[in-house]
């Protein structure tokens, strides 16, 4: 008679069994507190970063009309073309890593990301995020036993900032306990308060990195989108002569471009970080669609100046390919003039219809860059009443930081009327984005997701990149929501808090 095997599941790795990071924990505790409003189709998505206008139309064009022969494998670290648009693009912006052998070509920038983890980290390792962040990007390097720790920020009159003693003090704690760190991760400009690094925050950074001899990933995918440089020049870590060597710089055409789904990113570095990553970019993703990496390529050179591509392209094939895309200059220029315009123009009617007018217009008297109120109000005078909008703001909220780059407002609590209900501070965070979802049926991110200070304001992210209606309607919404919920005496609020709980049982 046979013996009867008894069949069980797979056992998973030790590492999901292993207790979370912090950042981890804060980032899976948001997603499954605000729950579906991340999957309902109905909900609206003041949470994401959808770009605010579709890709050019001219590339558009050339993705519908490709050519059937295009749809094969293509070279694990990137279409020729494309790399070599990437090459030349590098030498534009004064890159240190500017050879075929220094690009790799990823599913966009969170594969990035993933494979400097795979190609830098060990167990034990530690990766130091300077605030504000992108809280997603603490899961890659826990596959491989290792860290990525948050350095606090701290909030100044125009942006948050993280002091260089901060920085030298969380590497010398993980010295201490044994800890090996890697690198330095750096969103430039921020994903969070939409801000640029200047030259001497860029310097007194660079102090501390080139004293421990530490790498640097500089997430650059906001670039671009830059409507607001009254505060200064933009700087870069990977043009600090100090350091720049050891900077790895990764980005994608997804916020750039309008281009979400197209998975397409690329990493400048040094070149056995490059083949390093690579394995991890060919056991996961192997290249990203050829097609879509033609249609970047043609994007991206039609902004490389003619004196680049004369100087410094050598390959006869390559640079007919250049030249040819070089016809579609003008309308990347115009493209880039209208979405920049495009996000300055929603970012001041979200200024105005949150603060109000009367603040809005105080805001005016001390950046020129701003649109008037009385111009927005024209313009958008019929949506406005349309969504019963009012422009007495959006009660107990309020804007601390002017955002000049990126599609994100920054929105801090004024009174958190959520807190007089026996909750915690960081439930109280959550509880309210809940409740923005069930009873507004808007989602937007709550502090505990944003890599901010701990403790003092609330805050949430907006996205304003979303379809005016939406917007609008999202707005509205969380203006009747909040008018209603301020005037709820306290012990109903704490009865719709209860049941909201009862809800998620």
């Amino acid at each position: 008679m046979l013996k009867r095997t008894t069949y069980r599941s797979a056992r998973l790795s030790k590492r999901h069994s292993q207790p979370m990071t912090d950042l981890t924990r804060k980032s899976y505790a948001t997603f499954a507190f605000i729950g579906d409003g991340f999957v309902d189709a109905n909900a609206i998505p003041f949470y994401d970063a959808q770009a605010l206008r579709d890709i050019p139309a001219f590339a558009r064009h050339y993705i519908q009309q490709e050519n059937p022969l295009y749809n094969y494998y293509t070279k694990i670290d990137g279409d020729s073309f494309f790399k070599e648009t990437l090459r030349l693009n590098a030498i534009q912006h004064n890159l240190p890593h500017t050879e075929n052998d220094n690009i790799l070509v990823t599913a966009g920038a969170s594969n990035a990301f993933s494979s400097l983890c795979y190609a830098l980290c060990d167990e034990g390792d530690v990766i130091l995020a300077l605030s504000p962040s992108y809280i997603l990007f603490a899961n890659a390097p826990e596959a491989y036993g290792a860290e990525l720790q948050l350095v606090e920020s701290q909030q100044g009159i125009r942006k948050f900032t993280v002091l260089p003693e901060k920085l030298d003090q969380q590497i010398n704690e993980n010295l201490k306990a044994g800890n090996t760190v890697k690198a330095v991760l750096i969103v430039n400009p921020t994903n969070i308060d939409g801000q640029y690094w200047t030259e001497d925050e860029v310097e007194e950074i660079a102090i501390v990195i080139e004293k421990y001899g530490l790498s640097v990933i500089e997430d650059r995918v906001y670039d671009q989108i830059q409507f607001d440089l009254s505060a200064g020049k933009p700087a870069f870590f990977a043009n600090n002569k100090r350091i720049q060597n050891n900077v790895i710089t990764i980005d994608s055409v997804s916020k750039r471009y309008g281009a979400t789904q197209w998975r397409i990113g690329w990493i400048y570095g040094p070149k056995n970080i490059i083949a390093a990553a690579q394995k991890y970019v060919m056991q996961s993703v192997w290249s990203p669609s050829h097609a879509y990496q033609k249609a970047a390529a043609i994007m991206m050179a039609a902004q490389l100046p003619e004196k680049i591509i004369n100087e410094h392209c050598h390959d006869v094939a390559l640079s007919a390919q250049l030249v040819s895309a070089q016809g579609h200059s003008h309308e990347m220029h115009a493209y880039f003039i209208e979405l920049n315009k495009s996000y300055k123009r929603r970012r001041d009617l979200c200024l105005l219809i949150v603060n109000g007018r009367k603040r809005y217009e105080q805001m005016t008297l001390s950046n020129k860059n701003l649109t008037s109120a009385q111009s927005l109000l024209n313009h958008y005078k019929d949506d406005l009443a349309r969504f019963s909008i009012s422009t007495h703001g959006l009660q107990n909220f309020e804007t601390p930081i002017l955002p000049n780059a990126a599609m994100f407002l920054l929105l801090a609590l004024k009174k958190c009327t959520v807190c007089k209900c026996k909750l915690d501070e960081k439930s109280a965070d959550l509880i309210l984005a809940r409740l923005m979802y069930k009873d507004a049926n808007v989602v937007m991110l709550p502090h505990t997701e944003l890599t901010l200070p701990e403790g003092g304001q609330h805050y949430f992210r907006m996205e304003y990149g979303v379809p005016l209606e939406q917007l609008l309607q999202g707005l509205s919404n969380l203006q009747k929501f909040m008018q209603e919920w301020c005037a709820l005496p306290r012990d109903h609020q704490a009865k719709r808090i209860d049941k909201l709980l009862a809800e998620m049982k």
